[in-house]
């Protein structure tokens, strides 16, 4: 996909199927702590979620803001984190 929403797709998936490729297989939901926040890299402020385990950030999900993002992020929001790894 092309455009700059491409990165919630998995987040329709009805079961959790889809998960996004970074994250896949290496830590479980419960063993992580979340700390809401606001995306800076997103022009409106898009209300985001930060998972991390110990020290490491390992996820960007959103969070639902009907009057702001709805319940949807950018790519760039979402995948932002792996920048902060290198």
């Amino acid at each position: 996909m092309t455009n700059e929403l491409s990165a919630n797709a998995a987040d329709l998936c009805p079961v959790g199927a889809l998960t996004h490729m970074p994250y896949t297989f290496t830590a479980r939901p419960w063993e992580l702590k979340t700390t809401y926040s606001v995306d800076v890299s997103d022009g409106l402020g898009a209300n985001i979620e930060l998972n991390n385990r110990a020290t490491e950030l390992l996820r960007i999900l959103p969070i639902v803001n009907e009057d702001v993002n709805e319940e949807w992020v950018t790519d760039k929001g979402r995948h932002m984190y792996e920048g902060l790894k290198k």
